[in-house]
């Protein structure tokens, strides 16, 4: 492959648990895939096979019959949990780049992707949306930063986002210090590593879109999850939503206020479950 000159120069290469993740994502829009097909990407890394395996083997699923088999194992957990686990892995493991213009360091930045995902999901329950694609969402909306992090360490390696920014404020920041933000970063990534649009277009439209025509129910989604992430990561208030945009994925303050303590108690068991399931994660 030619090498990018622009803001994705460097990261052209998927991750190979992301090339997996992509092609299980067409599959799940597929009506006709059949768990052979995904047994058979799992295959291809022997090593998520087996933390598929160590997965539906741990008590999180209740097995008390232990398998060795990854079409066992795919069976047992279903698709969608598969997928979830391939995106944990690929996200986790996701190679190291300096973060400091946000302030964030590594464990704080797979915290926060965690979060939103697990937060996606619960918001995708109520609001008529895809669970497992709003989880992937949730997942990779950030992953923008780190094309735009390697680019400012080069070129301004001082700079820092001022703290307390919102998502426009951060997206604002960014285009006048480096001329793209996160959002389409993440977008043109997620395209180049063969990401469908049911996952790149919400990440790329998510700053404005309640502005946007038709108001896209995902972008949506992510917009309010975002809001309310701090309140999931540290306990702090949740912040005022408002009612319009809630009301435009089907939402209200209650479901929103209920969604927050289920998301952050499976937040908190994720370490334990993934030292438990992947030991060598």
């Amino acid at each position: 492959m030619q090498r990018m000159t622009g803001i994705l120069s460097g990261f052209e290469q998927v991750p190979p648990k992301f090339e997996v993740l992509s092609r299980l994502c067409s599959l799940l829009r597929s009506p006709y895939a059949e768990i052979a097909e995904i047994v058979e990407l799992v295959a291809i890394d022997p090593g998520l096979a087996s933390s598929v395996v160590r997965l539906a083997n741990s008590p999180y699923y209740g097995c008390r019959e232990p398998i060795d088999r990854i079409e066992n194992a795919v069976e047992r957990i279903g698709f969608t949990e598969v997928m979830k686990l391939v995106g944990i892995l690929g996200r986790k493991a996701f190679p190291p780049c300096p973060l400091r213009c946000y302030g964030l360091g590594e464990e704080k930045a797979w915290q926060e992707a965690l979060g939103a995902a697990v937060m996606m999901e619960y918001l995708a329950y109520h609001a008529d949306a895809e669970p497992g694609t709003a989880y992937l969402v949730g997942l990779m909306h950030g992953i923008g930063r780190y094309p735009i992090a390697m680019k400012m360490h080069r070129l301004k390696p001082a700079s820092r986002l001022p703290e307390g920014c919102r998502l426009v404020d951060e997206a604002t920041w960014e285009r006048q210090m480096i001329g793209t933000d996160y959002a389409a970063t993440a977008k043109d990534l997620l395209k180049l590593w063969n990401f469908g649009p049911e996952v790149y277009e919400p990440i790329g439209a998510h700053l404005q879109p309640f502005l946007r025509s038709g108001r896209p129910v995902m972008a949506c989604l992510l917009n309010i999850c975002l809001t309310v992430l701090p309140a999931l990561m540290d306990g702090s208030p949740l912040p005022q939503v408002p009612e319009s945009w809630l009301a435009s994925v089907g939402l209200g303050e209650e479901v929103l206020n209920s969604c927050i303590g289920p998301s952050r108690a499976w937040l908190h068991s994720t370490d334990s479950l993934l030292a438990e399931a992947m030991p060598l994660v």
